[in-house]
């Protein structure tokens, strides 16, 4: 979670969450500066996936840095 914005390492610590999906695209580019069309994230405390599909696997290891691409 080192490169996340601060509100949601707040977010587990406030409701104890042990995983967060994020699927609206908006908060998805707003996370992790991803700018394709199709995505999501799951965040836990330890690691941060992101999600798409197979268009998208050059352009995220483009943009994306602290996500483990699936």
């Amino acid at each position: 979670m080192k490169n996340l914005k601060p509100i949601v390492s707040k977010y587990f610590k406030k409701y104890e969450a042990q995983a967060i999906l994020i699927s609206d695209i908006l908060n998805v580019r707003y996370l992790s500066n991803f700018t394709g069309s199709t995505a999501m994230l799951l965040l836990t405390p330890e690691k941060s996936f992101f999600f798409s599909d197979f268009r998208y696997m050059t352009q995220a290891g483009q943009q994306l840095k602290g996500f483990e691409i699936v």
